[in-house]
């Protein structure tokens, strides 16, 4: 009866979740989201205070904890969080100088020997070009740039970020950094990943559902 309310509860869940479309999900991860071995998790900043991704309606799928925000008012010249610019709501305003927002996403602890990270960032900068780095990860590999600065029409900028990490770690860090001499405003952040299992889990995933398909049949 318990294993029927856990297998009820996480059929709600991933139904509440994907009927969620987020504001600005432009360019969505290669894999399925809602699966095994993946997480989702989207800020919108609607308040000041720092949050988790399960606080002030933001959105998260992540089976291995909650994914948070962390305090980075004091570290390179800080943020500062405002209520509306531009016609959105919930903004933080990242300080040039070395200012960050920094984000922690709980991981599957099983090790896997890599795990892929999909980020999806709407920025503006004072002058509106495109002239600022963003660099949402930290670590001796640069990520790759799928979608650099795309114009939204409404003075915000649309980047997509693709990174890899071999071996996936049971937790990790990323940063979103302001290395301009301007004022960078963050509106909107996603982080898709996807922990990619040995090939010998991937045959016996394929011959379980072979074997399944087969039992069915008969």
């Amino acid at each position: 009866m318990t294993r029927n309310l856990k297998s009820l509860a996480f059929v709600l869940a991933v139904m509440h979740v994907s009927m969620i479309a987020f504001a600005d999900d432009t360019v969505p991860p290669p894999w399925q989201r809602f699966q095994p071995n993946t997480t989702t998790q989207e800020w919108t900043f609607p308040d000041p205070v720092l949050q988790h991704a399960a606080d002030n309606n933001s959105i998260y799928w992540n089976p291995n904890g909650v994914p948070m925000q962390l305090d980075t008012s004091h570290v390179g010249g800080g943020i500062e969080w405002l209520p509306t610019r531009s016609g959105r709501d919930g903004i933080y305003a990242v300080n040039p100088g070395g200012g960050m927002l920094v984000f922690s996403l709980p991981n599957d602890p099983t090790p896997r020997p890599e795990k892929h990270i999909w980020a999806q960032i709407t920025w503006s900068v004072a002058s509106g070009t495109n002239s600022v780095d963003l660099v949402p990860f930290g670590g001796s590999e640069p990520p790759v740039t799928v979608e650099d600065g795309t114009d939204m029409g409404d003075g915000w900028r649309h980047s997509t970020f693709s990174y890899v990490l071999r071996p996936n770690p049971a937790l990790e860090f990323y940063q979103i950094r302001n290395l301009s001499n301007e004022v960078l405003f963050i509106d909107q952040v996603v982080f898709d990943t996807e922990c990619v299992p040995e090939p010998a889990s991937m045959l016996a995933l394929t011959l379980g559902a072979c074997a399944l398909a087969k039992k069915r049949r008969r």
